[in-house]
């Protein structure tokens, strides 16, 4: 399952999202079309902070700059018995 997040929605809940899959993701501006999940490569998100722009994602070997117009996908796993 997809979630789409903002970047305030993710400071604000980094607590609980720490640790879970997560991807940068953005609104492509010039043609209107958001870019598919399924193109995503999602990563445990090691941390949130403040900056340089808006807030920033720290991955295990990488870091990604957000802005207040991008979106975060984050990737939750359901496991049911059946």
């Amino acid at each position: 399952m997809y979630t789409y997040m903002t970047p305030q929605e993710v400071w604000y809940g980094k607590e609980e999202l720490t640790g879970r899959s997560m991807a940068y993701a953005y609104w492509n501006r010039h043609s209107g079309q958001s870019i598919l999940p399924y193109k995503f490569t999602f990563k445990p998100l090691r941390g949130v902070t403040i900056g340089p722009h808006a807030y920033t994602l720290w991955f295990d070997d990488e870091r990604n700059e957000l802005i207040s117009y991008d979106t975060v996908c984050v990737y939750t796993v359901i496991l049911e018995k059946s």
